[in-house]
């Protein structure tokens, strides 16, 4: 069974922890979970950004059709990207958004324009300037997104004083997911979809952060290149690649078998994140 840090806690809000018992090849359409977010028939579902560690023998147990192996975390992410992410892709963060004048605020809202509905509830919104005078309040305040329209964004808890117009306020995602791009950093890095048909976009679902041994996708490689087994991998564009030259805050994970460039079968196996899966016990 999954393990949280408050399974006992009964707040109906839907970024509290509670007990879920969704199995890791879950998905669901991010607009059917917000319809039933902060409902006691939620109960199956965890909050954006949870984690969960389990042990299982692959194919087996909770892990059902997914293919990792051993120990292994994970996290409920979000794919808003505007694309569907498959099985075995590294993921990213969405990077920060700065909105640099505000239409207007309170102590709970901003206002903007061009605005996406729902798209950045789980964000935090974190005040970088007063436009009355440096250092005043609510600068270095933030609140959790709870639920935004195409002009409005709704944030608890309150801040200190109103956010007004020409205030500056940045917004940063931790499980709002995309596709990575080359060159993407260890800190960025969000997992990989291991549903057999990945995580579409617009949905939520499991994604592994660490593992003993999950499936990771590399694309056909470009001059020959192939996965070179016990060296790093890192990021490409929507794929892994080579990293056995890599600098250390690039590398990913570990091959734990060679990939040739010309392999049919672009799956391969890899260690994730072995730091912190050293670190656990489940």
């Amino acid at each position: 069974m999954p393990y949280w840090s408050n399974p006992k806690v009964e707040d109906t809000s839907p970024f509290m922890a509670r007990q879920w018992f969704c199995d890791l090849d879950t998905v669901i359409l991010a607009t059917d979970y917000w319809d039933r977010a902060g409902s006691k028939r939620n109960q199956e579902f965890p909050p954006l950004g949870a984690i969960r560690c389990e042990n299982a023998v692959m194919g087996g147990g909770v892990y059902k059709n997914v293919s990792v192996d051993g120990n292994g975390i994970f996290m409920w992410v979000w794919n808003n990207s505007g694309s569907d992410i498959a099985k075995g892709v590294p993921m990213v963060r969405r990077a920060t958004v700065t909105i640099a004048n505000l239409v207007s605020g309170s102590v709970n809202t901003a206002v903007d324009v061009g605005l996406t509905a729902n798209k950045e509830i789980g964000a935090l919104l974190y005040c970088l300037d007063n436009d009355s005078g440096a250092g005043l309040a609510p600068e270095g305040e933030f609140g959790r997104v709870i639920w935004n329209d195409t002009t409005t964004i709704k944030f608890q808890p309150d801040m200190s004083v109103a956010l007004a117009v020409n205030d500056e306020v940045a917004l940063t995602y931790h499980s709002h997911v995309l596709a990575a791009g080359a060159g993407a950093q260890l800190c960025d890095f969000r997992g990989v979809p291991i549903q057999s048909a990945g995580i579409p976009n617009g949905y939520m679902g499991w994604a592994c952060i660490g593992a003993d041994a999950v499936a990771c996708l590399a694309l056909p490689l470009a001059g020959g290149a192939a996965i070179t087994v016990n060296k790093g991998i890192i990021a490409g564009t929507a794929t892994f690649d080579d990293g056995a030259t890599s600098a250390v805050p690039l590398i990913l994970g570990y091959a734990l078998q060679q990939l040739a460039a010309d392999s049919v079968n672009r799956l391969f196996l890899a260690s994730l994140q072995p730091n912190i899966i050293r670190g656990i016990s489940v």
